[in-house]
């Protein structure tokens, strides 16, 4: 699982390059106005979409975590109480 996670975070990051690279190609055939303004949105769009990979990938860690947790706690719940049982 681990390397499921470093495969996805090398797709996400060479996806950011390659998005980042494509911008900066486009920007030499427009006008200096417009370049400041469309530059802004498209920086401001790649944050974005790079949050958003990165939040997925961690919500997707913290939900097979829980349904660990979730699963392994009663077992160990019933265990403690038949430890803590008092035999007369």
């Amino acid at each position: 699982m681990f390397l499921a996670v470093i495969a996805f975070a090398i797709s996400s990051f060479r996806h950011y390059i390659m998005f980042n690279h494509q911008n900066f190609v486009e920007e030499d055939n427009e006008e200096d106005d417009e370049t400041s303004s469309s530059n802004i949105l498209n920086k401001i769009r790649s944050i974005v979409t790079y949050v958003c990979t990165y939040l997925w990938a961690i919500s997707f860690i913290l939900l097979i975590f829980l349904l660990y947790a979730s699963i392994r706690g009663p077992f160990n719940i019933i265990n403690s109480f038949n430890t803590g049982k008092v035999k007369i």
